[in-house]
This record gives structure tokens, sequence and C-alpha cells, in this order.
């Protein structure tokens, strides 16, 4: 969490640090990776963001803010598949 306030600060390099760091302590984390994804989205990286972010899913798969994030991030990239589920499973 203290990599979001310090890329808001304007501190990015710091920032993936702080993330790395969580990451590597705990790459179960899908706190780490949510917030690494919200990085790369706003250094406009929207690729890594999403790899970030399916990353977070896959450790917490009810987890709805980081699959509205994914959600957002694929359809604005044109990337959601035709299922209309990020991971593109079928929903049953």
């Amino acid at each position: 969490m203290k990599g979001l306030i310090f890329s808001q600060v304007k501190r990015v390099s710091e920032a993936h640090s702080l993330v790395k760091r969580g990451l590597a302590a705990n790459l179960n984390s899908h706190v780490c990776w949510h917030v690494s994804g919200l990085l790369y989205r706003a250094e406009q990286n929207y690729d890594q963001a999403i790899k970030c972010y399916q990353n977070a899913l896959k450790k917490d798969p009810n987890n709805l803010q980081i699959l509205k994030d994914l959600s957002q991030l694929q359809i604005q990239r044109r990337t959601l598949r035709a299922s209309g589920r990020p991971d593109g499973r079928s929903s049953s």
C-alpha cells in the first residue's frame, strides 16, 4: 500500500521497488499483485498491468475489485474474451 502512496507523489521508481519487496516477501499476496497492476496501469503499461491483475485474481478469485479493474482494462484493450469472463472460463 505504501507503493501506491509513493506513486501518487511521483516517486514511481520507489513505488515499484516497494512492490517488488512485497512480492519477494510473499509471492502469493493478491494485494501486492493488485498494487503492481495499478502502478503499471498508471504508467500506461497495460499489458504488464493485465498480467499483474491476472496473478492477483489467481490468488484471490472472489475479489470483485480486482475482477473489475482487470475487466475494465481488458475492455479498454479489447482483449476481453467472448465468455465475458476475463480469465476465459465459462460460468458453469
